[in-house]
């Protein structure tokens, strides 16, 4: 069974986040048939004695869970943000990296191919987070120093060899809090539209935004 996080009446970077991984879960589940994959939302950098770990907070259990690799799952994945997010306009937009981490068994997710699928996977991936109306892909990560960088390891299981995979793509995206007094809006097909011009392009109250040509 495959189960998709989304976390409750999200505001900032999370409502960004909701939307991704809902976009995410949908395309991989049901375009390229991913089963028993968990996608979490965001993971917080959690402190320990021997460093920091990736953990999301079970509002069921309201507590902290690990999300390293989980051999029990052909896959999951969770998000990862910069701890600055850079603000313009007095704070109306903020900037940030959102990472996409992903760690998949490709004996199970890449089906018949008989090769190591690594590249096939990372392709499904990134066709569907090309949809996102917030932002735009800067990079593609590989290797589990690189994608785990800024956590302890030394815990990992597996390595990055078959059948296991992981890698991470950062997307560079904008986002709002509440919508300011002062703002002059239209009514879109996608929200509210603020009418301002923010370095080639228009941004909608949810973050998303229109390239200006």
């Amino acid at each position: 069974m495959s189960i998709v996080y989304l976390k409750d009446n999200p505001k900032g970077v999370d409502k960004v986040i909701n939307d991704l991984n809902e976009q995410l879960f949908n395309d991989l589940t049901t375009v390229n048939g991913w089963e028993d994959y968990n996608a979490y939302h965001r993971a917080y950098k959690n402190p320990t004695q021997n460093g920091i770990v990736a953990e999301v907070f079970d509002k069921d259990d309201k507590d902290y869970k690990e999300v390293f690799f989980d051999d029990t799952l052909n896959a999951s994945s969770f998000f990862v943000i910069e701890d600055e997010t850079p603000a313009t306009d007095n704070g109306r937009i903020f900037t940030t990296t959102i990472s996409a981490i992903f760690q998949v068994d490709l004996s199970t997710i890449a089906g018949k191919i008989e090769t190591r699928a690594d590249e096939e996977i990372v392709a499904q991936v990134i066709n569907s987070l090309q949809l996102n109306k917030f932002g735009q892909i800067s990079s593609v990560t590989r290797g589990i120093e690189n994608v785990y960088s800024g956590f302890r390891t030394d815990q990992i299981q597996y390595t990055d060899m078959q059948p296991f995979f992981c890698f991470k793509v950062d997307l560079e995206v904008n986002f709002q809090y509440d919508c300011c007094d002062d703002c002059d809006y239209f009514e879109g097909a996608q929200g509210f539209l603020l009418l301002e011009n923010l370095g080639g392009y228009l941004i909608y109250e949810d973050g998303g935004r229109i390239e200006l040509n």
